[in-house]
């Protein structure tokens, strides 16, 4: 087994003691790459995602396997073939479950961020806010969003609730205003269409039980029936218990069908 390899085992496992031992005889070994197609580094494996499955793993030490990696000169924003794109460490990061559940998804993203990691992607387009939010991970997004992950468009302002922005983003005839930017991300890709953006908007409102923010679009006369790419929004509010938010929607919904 090459020692690249052996590094990977040592991360997915834990084992600090190899991954230690690995770097000190082969220093290069932090900015190597794998041999096959994601061509991933070493601090790829610590997301679990996009790299091969049976590796897909995260030991409860995985903050100090980073640091390992991350000390020893391994780059933070480094690009890989995952899943038809090419993704840093920290894309992979908040769109993986394996994390999560270990507990350590948003001590991650610190860790990542500390070591020089974009907080709002390589291409300063927000790409791990918006895929933080886009697989349902909240302690990830606060994370970012207190190391300053910037809340430019409309579908982000939303789900952080953010009252102010929806009102200066959204017009009175629920339409978004001139000049405002839409979202422009690889994971997953938005349609460049304003009203496909306003659905998103209300759909994601109603996943994170942003009350406000859902009474104000409809107000404004956001089609209540909007959804994402997965679901409408009456879906994502009944599947999070939100029942007030299912009448007020089914109430709106009556209104634009007389």
């Amino acid at each position: 087994m090459s020692q690249f390899e052996t590094a990977a085992d040592a991360i997915v496992t834990g084992d600090v003691t190899t991954l230690e031992k690995l770097i000190r005889k082969n220093p290069r070994l932090v900015r190597a790459r794998s041999t096959r197609d994601h061509r991933a580094t070493l601090l790829h494996y610590i997301a679990a995602n996009g790299h091969e499955g049976f590796r897909q793993r995260t030991p409860k030490n995985a903050v100090a396997i980073a640091r390992v990696l991350l000390e020893a000169g391994a780059d933070a924003d480094a690009l890989a073939d995952m899943y038809g794109h090419r993704c840093t460490t920290m894309e992979m990061l908040v769109s993986s479950v394996h994390p999560h559940a270990a507990g350590v998804q948003s001590a991650l993203v610190e860790t990542l961020l500390d070591y020089g990691a974009a907080v709002d992607g390589v291409e300063n387009n927000g790409s791990p806010l918006m895929t933080a939010f886009r697989f349902h991970y909240p302690k990830a997004v606060a994370m970012l969003v207190r190391r300053g992950a910037k809340v430019d468009n409309v579908i982000s302002a939303a789900a952080l609730g953010r009252v102010d922005l929806g009102d200066r983003f959204v017009d009175e005839g629920g339409t978004l205003r001139p000049g405002v930017p839409l979202a422009d991300v690889p994971l997953p890709r938005l349609p460049q269409d304003p009203k496909a953006h306003l659905g998103y908007t209300l759909t994601w409102a109603c996943t994170f039980g942003q009350n406000e923010v859902v009474g104000l679009l409809l107000r404004k006369g956001v089609d209540a029936s909007g959804r994402d790419g997965d679901a409408t929004a009456l879906h994502c509010a009944a599947a999070g218990g939100r029942m007030d938010l299912v009448r007020l929607l089914l109430s709106r919904e009556r209104h634009w069908s007389r």
